[in-house]
C-alpha cells in the first residue's frame, strides 16, 4: 500500500458539496485527467452539474480544478468546496427561495414597504439577507449576492409586485407552479382572474429580468 502511494503520488483530498453538508475523502493521483477528475467529483458529492474549480472560504480564494488535478497535494490540509459553473451554481442554489412561499414573502415585502408599496434599496436587501443569509457557502453567498444585484435592474424604487413576480420566476420550480405563484401575487381580490393591465405588468417585469433591459 505504502509503495502503491509513493509510485502514484496519491494524495488525501477533502472536498464538499457547494450547497449542503456533505463531504467526501478522495484519494487523487497528481496528473489527474480533468474529465476523470469531474466524474469522480459527480460521483462522490452526488451533483449532475460540471464542477469547475474549488473555493477556500477562509482566504475567499477560488482555484481552478486544473490547480487540483496538477497539484493535488496543495489541497490536503483542509476541506475545500467545489465550484459549480455559474448558471447551475446559481440554479441550485434558487432552491432555497422555493422552499420560502409567496405569501411569506409578500408579507415581509408589504410589513416594510412605504404607502405606495414601494421598496428601497436598503429595504430590498435586508429581506434578501433573512431570505437567504450570505454565508461560507460559496452557492449561497453567490445567489445572495445575485439577488440584491437584481434590483439595480429598477431604475426608481420597484413595487412589491414587481419584486415578488420577480423572486418568484426565479425560484427552481416548475411552470405551474411559477403560473400559480403569479396569481397569488397579481389577483388581489381572490376571484382567480387578473386583468388584462395586470398580466402586462407581470410580463414587463419578467422581459425586464430575463433581457435585463
Amino acid at each position: 500500500s505504502s509503495l502503491l502511494m509513493t509510485t502514484l503520488s496519491l494524495h488525501t483530498v477533502s472536498l464538499s458539496h457547494p450547497s449542503t453538508s456533505l463531504t467526501t475523502s478522495l484519494l487523487l493521483y497528481q496528473g489527474i485527467s480533468l474529465s476523470e477528475l469531474k466524474d469522480v467529483l459527480k460521483s462522490s458529492l452526488k451533483i449532475h452539474e460540471n464542477p469547475v474549480g474549488l473555493y477556500d472560504s477562509s482566504k475567499d480564494i477560488h482555484f481552478p480544478l486544473q490547480v487540483l488535478s496538477s497539484v493535488p497535494s496543495y489541497f490536503s490540509s483542509k476541506t475545500y468546496a467545489v465550484v459549480l459553473e455559474k448558471g447551475e451554481e446559481l440554479r441550485l442554489g434558487m432552491c432555497t427561495l422555493t422552499e420560502v412561499s409567496v405569501r411569506s414573502m409578500a408579507k415581509l415585502f408589504r410589513s416594510v414597504a412605504d404607502s405606495n408599496l414601494l421598496i428601497t434599496p436598503h429595504q430590498y436587501n435586508s429581506i434578501i439577507t433573512h431570505l437567504i443569509p450570505p454565508s461560507h457557502s460559496y452557492t449561497s453567498s453567490l445567489v445572495h449576492s445575485h439577488l440584491c444585484s437584481l434590483y439595480d435592474l429598477y431604475k426608481d424604487n420597484p413595487s412589491v409586485e414587481v419584486l415578488l413576480t420577480m423572486l418568484s420566476s426565479l425560484s427552481n420550480t416548475d411552470k405551474g407552479t411559477k403560473l400559480r405563484a403569479a396569481f397569488e401575487i397579481y389577483d388581489a381580490d381572490g376571484d382567480g382572474f387578473i386583468t388584462r393591465d395586470e398580466m402586462r405588468r407581470y410580463l414587463s417585469t419578467l422581459f425586464r429580468l430575463r433581457f435585463k433591459e
